[in-house]
């Protein structure tokens, strides 16, 4: 029952991050820019976030982890979420979802070329995989005049390169750092950057009511929910499954898109994004099947969001 519980939590989390593309779709609607609607997520996330550290009593980092967690939150997280919102102006829900996707792929890639893991050769088919499917997703918009395919595949593969880069130099810190005093330290540091930034640039202003319910959304579902799920289902399954499990975004966002938005994916993105899905669950389940090989007393800990 434990274990369905795990599952049933990371494909709730899985659910919630995906909505963020589409809130955003939503928001921008009501001429919400990039900027202040990063600004104010951030801002209530980390507000949120703060409260849960203190209820539940959680330990602060050492000074040294709290300024590595600035960083990663100040540069890295900023920068993915700007580029991931600045894709689904351009392009589909499920589309930009797919390319932030091809994160552990590069993440794979990276750590291979540091040293850190062996370049398996089920890693080298996952990661030439992402590739293939990531051109077809791509190419999908050549015929098409005017399209802004380009444009959304464009932010949302520098999102995922931005993110794997961010998971692959604080893979250390949070290893020492629990998971949720992590976040909520990414999550402050990002607020910080992002509100005086958007203050600096006139861009921090209060959305209109309707935009106010959008950014709402993504506070509460794609951000403080959709993390604390997961958290709970890691705690239930591990994180390898869990990582399986959350390839189910990209392909909620595209059902949400395609239900709530009316959003078409052409036969050659559905076959891209289908490629990249399998790839990634690939590169996953061996990750999986080498954990399980370790002792059976070995707990792994931490995720990073």
């Amino acid at each position: 029952m434990k274990q369905w519980s795990g599952y049933i939590l990371t494909a709730l989390s899985a659910i919630g991050f995906s909505t963020l593309g589409i809130f955003a779709k939503y928001a921008y609607m009501h001429e919400v820019t990039v900027t202040n609607m990063v600004a104010w997520r951030f801002l209530l996330s980390a507000v949120i976030l703060w409260v849960i550290m203190l209820i539940t009593r959680q330990k602060l980092p050492t000074v040294r982890d709290i300024l590595w967690l600035a960083l990663m939150g100040g540069v890295g997280y900023n920068l993915m979420a700007t580029f991931f919102l600045n894709a689904n102006r351009f392009a589909s829900a499920g589309l930009v979802s797919a390319m932030l996707y091809t994160y552990p792929a590069l993440v794979t890639l990276q750590v291979a070329l540091l040293g850190w893991e062996k370049f398996t050769l089920m890693r080298m088919v996952s990661l030439a995989g992402a590739a293939a499917g990531t051109l077809l997703v791509a190419l999908s918009g050549e015929n098409e005049p005017g399209s802004t395919v380009y444009l959304g595949v464009f932010y949302g593969l520098a999102a995922a390169v931005v993110y794997s880069v961010y998971i692959t130099l604080g893979s250390r810190v949070v290893e020492r750092v629990p998971p949720l005093t992590s976040t909520t330290f990414v999550c402050t540091a990002g607020a910080v950057v992002q509100v005086i930034y958007a203050s600096a640039t006139g861009a921090l202003v209060i959305p209109p009511a309707p935009a106010r319910l959008m950014i709402a959304g993504q506070v509460v579902l794609a951000t403080v929910l959709a993390i604390l799920f997961f958290f709970a289902g890691v705690s239930r399954i591990g994180p390898s499954r869990a990582a399986i499990v959350s390839t189910l975004e990209p392909v909620s966002a595209a059902l949400l898109g395609i239900i709530l938005l009316g959003e078409v994916l052409t036969p050659r993105q559905v076959v891209g994004v289908v490629v990249v899905l399998a790839s990634i669950a690939l590169l996953q389940l061996e990750k999986s099947v080498i954990r399980d090989k370790k002792s059976a007393g070995e707990v792994a800990g931490g995720a990073s969001i």
